[in-house]
């Protein structure tokens, strides 16, 4: 699709309006400014954006509010559907069992403070070796933890 010029810092590419500099479309800045206000400055801290882009994304928003609504809460729809289909007995287990790898992981790293041995550093090792290296250490770790939990 060939860009559709709206106006000097606006643009139509098939996403919906965007912004020329970033590509930031108005959908994705619309809950900040209408849904749940934020002020200019916070805008301007949290999007790679400048003052004049802003005030061309509010002229558009309030140009074209109907539209506009209407296709975020289609948005808005979407996302709860899509919520709503991962919201299964399997994806809660899933969930469930990473927030304990995370907690069993803070425990590993604060053994690990008080005994090097089970995970030593190598200098110079490649980043994706010591990744390797380091889960597996845990994963080694967290098995005998499981044992000892078992027998005992």
């Amino acid at each position: 699709m060939e860009p559709v010029i709206i106006d000097e810092y606006l643009y139509e590419r098939g996403r919906g309006p965007e912004l020329r500099s970033c590509r930031l479309t108005v959908n994705e800045l619309y809950p900040s400014l209408v849904d749940y206000p934020t002020s200019d400055a916070r805008m301007l801290e949290l999007y790679p954006i400048t003052p004049a882009e802003l005030d061309a994304v509010k002229r558009y928003i309030a140009a074209n509010a109907e539209e506009l609504a209407k296709t975020n809460a289609e948005i808005d729809a979407r996302i709860a559907r899509k919520v709503a289909e991962q919201d299964t007995p399997e994806f809660r287990a899933q969930m469930e069992a990473g927030r304990e790898r995370v907690q069993l992981m803070k425990v590993w790293l604060g053994e690990r403070k008080s005994d090097p041995t089970l995970f030593e550093e190598i200098p110079g090792e490649p980043t994706d070796a010591r990744r390797e290296r380091y889960f597996a250490a845990f994963n080694r770790w967290r098995a005998a933890r499981a044992l000892v939990s078992e027998v005992g």
